[in-house]
C-alpha cells in the first residue's frame, strides 16, 4: 500500500503489523516488468497483486473478529466464492 502522499497525517500505530485500518484510495494492478521475469516465474501459476494509493486511513478501532469472520462467510455464502 502506497501512504508516501499521506505521511504528515499517519500514527505509527496504524502502520504496525496486525493493526486493523479503514482505507480510501484508488486500487490499481501490480505489474511485473516482464525483463524481471524468470523462465521458471513464467512456468508457475500467475498471482494476481494489487496496489493501493491510500488517500486517507485511520484506525477500525476495536474490532470484533468473530462478527467480522461471520459477515465474510456470509457474503462468500451468497456470491459462491
Amino acid at each position: 500500500m502506497g501512504i508516501g502522499n499521506i505521511t504528515s497525517t499517519v500514527d505509527i500505530t496504524m502502520t504496525q503489523t496486525g493493526a486493523w485500518i479503514n482505507v480510501v484510495g484508488y486500487v490499481r494492478r501490480f505489474e511485473t516488468e516482464t525483463s524481471q521475469v524468470t523462465p521458471l516465474a513464467k512456468a508457475q501459476p500467475q498471482v494476481t497483486s494489487a496496489l493501493v494509493e491510500a488517500i486517507m486511513i485511520w484506525s477500525a478501532g476495536a474490532v470484533k473478529l468473530d462478527e467480522y469472520e461471520a459477515g465474510v462467510k456470509a457474503m462468500q455464502a451468497t456470491t459462491g466464492r
